[in-house]
């Protein structure tokens, strides 16, 4: 996925989950409350790119980490709770697999991937993610898979978007 297609996504998740609050964004500043984490996601996302403008990598994997395995507060619904928490993972794979770790870029989409899987672009980039790690590793096979079941993924989202079925 591209950067801007990226950017884009995590601006809509956020936004989804401050309309999915009880209450009010910015009234309340601790991260126990759904307001407060969607914040905390913001700030985070807002510091790894800054980071990753500026070419230091290290700081914007710091920046990410603590929300890849923190849990969300109870009112966020847990669809929205494994969607950024993935899109935090995703993250870290890439910058794992940029600065070379593909161990690490494996562990974070597989990380990602052990949140629960679905027919979205967020499973689905995420098994590119693990495949791209398997493939530089020199496990094909694993990679393979990988890209056979985001490649599915994909399948069932463009169907879906184009309102079309395979004729009986």
């Amino acid at each position: 996925m591209s950067r801007r297609l990226g950017g884009a996504l995590v601006l809509w998740l956020l936004a989804l989950l401050a309309l999915a609050c009880d209450e009010v964004p910015g009234t309340m500043s601790g991260s126990d409350t759904a307001a407060g984490w969607v914040g905390a996601l913001r700030e985070a996302h807002q510091l790894a790119d800054d980071a990753e403008q500026r070419g230091d990598l290290e700081a914007a994997r710091v920046a990410l980490e603590p929300l890849a395995s923190a849990a969300a507060p109870a009112d966020v619904a847990a669809t929205h709770a494994r969607a950024a928490r993935q899109d935090v993972y995703f993250r870290l794979a890439t910058l794992a697999a940029t600065e070379g770790d593909h161990r690490g870029a494996r562990a974070a989409a597989a990380a990602g991937l052990a949140l629960g899987r679905g027919d979205d672009v967020l499973t689905a980039n995420l098994l590119i993610a693990r495949g791209e790690a398997h493939e530089a590793l020199g496990e094909r096979s694993k990679a393979s898979s990988d890209y056979l079941a985001a490649l599915r993924i994909h399948e069932v989202l463009l169907d879906a978007v184009l309102g079309e079925e395979d004729p009986p």
